[in-house]
């Protein structure tokens, strides 16, 4: 009888048992190994990504960690302002915010998921720098580690000015951000309508359960500076300014439009702001006018499409923004395909386009410092409980956006805008201004007719002296024309550069 390859096999296995025990031992130590390269790369995972896992919602980590450690204060950038801390009263422990709502969406609050910086710096304030005997002796006391603290990059004084230039005039849903364009600091934010974070687990039914139609405030918790996306309205001019300065330098100098009130083409009509009429203008006169007609033509004839497209996607729309909190994206519905009747609603920021103000104020930044935008961030460092650094934050250049040529041309053109345009109210100030305004429409109440719209005032500008540059932006939410935004932008750089 024939004996077949697997019993002739076994049989020599049994007949050989050094054999049969180095095959275990092989196949042992690859199991071994693999168990020890596994093992390797989930606590490297685990070390690597511990900050994301720790920030993970659903594992509890935080809530186990406060019975530990004290969480850690939240200050202003000059390292004395308190902005958030711990305070202790009958043996109750709380999250208390001295500025109560003027920092609200900046600092955010610490519970019911958090939001803000509190829940973006939530594993370094409920974390410790202190040393292990300090941490023993603590233990022996049955006292609680003392929580690292986050020092923002945030401004006291250009915050209050914010917040009282807003006061001054009344307005109650708005987005402002002030940032430092060489750097990438943010100065400044603040979002309305707003909330006291001290009152948050009290309120918090009445704001997620709000109605419009009965009149209550929507959207109060959403940080509109970073995740409110608006028509941009005129402000996106720079963005077609930037894409014809590019392919075409001299455009500064030779372009030239005879402005009626409005302009038709391919069976389409876009007409300026109020039907107002321009005549004659250059490229400079159109800008600071904002004059709709010359916009659309340029955007309709005289801009390569896919040069455009491409100019986009380098100015950071339809994909995520350079920075660490959330934040939306801003979009551009542009491709090949595109109808003149769009195209045109583009080159003006209307249609479907929308932009966050963070988005417009990075751009700003950028023309700012000769098209280098440094990516926007608001924690500069983080610090143990005597105040020695634990992490510090620098100046991260994304890259550039744009030519130092084009951001220069774009600076004189939006310098005409401060001092002869919509911005006029911009003009005569002790230190030099550089803006563009907008009027963002986005409904009409007269739909019959489209003679009247409802409008988003934005104004987007940066202001320097010898020594000293910043930028802002600023939405004014359902106030009509962009020039309503420029005296709260003056009130915030008279309070920066004058006081």
């Amino acid at each position: 009888m024939k004996i077949s390859d697997t019993e002739d096999r076994d049989r020599n296995l049994s007949n050989d048992p050094r054999k049969a025990r180095g095959q275990i031992v092989f196949v042992t130590i690859i199991f071994v190994a693999l168990f020890a390269v596994m093992l390797t790369w989930t606590a490297w995972y685990s070390w690597d990504r511990r900050e994301f896992l720790f920030n993970e919602q659903h594992n509890g980590r935080d809530t186990l960690q406060e019975e530990r450690v004290t969480r850690g204060t939240i200050y202003a950038n000059d390292g004395r302002t308190i902005l958030a801390q711990t305070m202790e009263e009958g043996g109750h422990t709380y999250r208390y915010y001295p500025y109560g709502r003027e920092y609200a969406h900046a600092v955010g609050y610490s519970v019911l998921g958090g939001a803000g910086v509190e829940s973006a710096c939530k594993y370094d304030l409920l974390h410790t720098g202190i040393s292990v005997p300090e941490q023993m002796e603590l233990d022996q006391r049955l006292e609680r580690y003392p929580g690292n603290n986050v020092i923002t990059t945030l401004d006291p004084a250009l915050q209050d000015a914010v917040v009282e230039a807003l006061d001054y005039y009344g307005y109650e849903k708005a987005a402002v951000i002030v940032t430092d364009p060489a750097t990438g600091k943010i100065l400044a934010m603040v979002s309305r309508p707003d909330y006291d974070p001290n009152n948050i687990e009290e309120d918090w039914d009445r704001f997620v359960n709000a109605d419009e139609e009965e009149g209550e405030d929507t959207g109060i918790l959403l940080n509109r500076v970073t995740q409110g996306r608006y028509p941009p309205g005129s402000t996106f001019k720079i963005v077609d300014a930037v894409e014809l300065l590019q392919e075409d330098p001299n455009a500064i100098n030779s372009y030239s439009f005879d402005c009626e009130g409005s302009w038709t083409y391919d069976g389409e009509t876009v007409k300026c702001y109020h039907g107002e009429t321009h005549g004659e203008v250059d490229l400079t006169e159109a800008f600071a006018d904002s004059c709709n007609s010359a916009f659309s033509q340029i955007g309709v004839q005289q801009i390569d499409r896919s040069r455009f497209m491409s100019t986009l996607d380098k100015l950071m729309f339809n994909r995520k923004l350079p920075y660490d909190l959330p934040c939306e994206t801003s979009y551009v519905g542009l491709d090949e395909n595109t109808g003149t009747e769009s195209m045109i609603q583009i080159s003006i920021g209307q249609g479907t386009t929308v932009m966050t103000p963070l988005h417009m104020n990075m751009l700003t930044c950028a023309i700012a410092n000769g098209g280098v935008l440094m990516e926007p961030y608001i924690i500069d460092s983080v610090t143990d409980s005597s105040n020695t650094a634990i992490k510090s934050y620098k100046p991260t250049a994304y890259g550039s956006l744009m030519s130092a040529d084009v951001a220069a041309n774009l600076t004189a053109m939006m310098q005409e805008v401060c001092r002869t345009g919509t911005a006029y109210r911009m003009k005569d100030t002790p230190y030099y201004v550089a803006g563009k305004t907008g009027s963002a429409e986005f409904g009409s109440n007269l739909e019959s007719s489209q003679t009247y719209y409802d409008s988003h005032a934005w104004f987007t500008a940066f202001a320097w002296d010898d020594s000293r540059r910043i930028c802002l932006t600023v939405v004014l939410e359902e106030e009509g024309t962009g020039s309503v935004a420029v005296p709260v932008a003056r009130r915030i750089f008279d309070a920066y550069f004058l006081e």
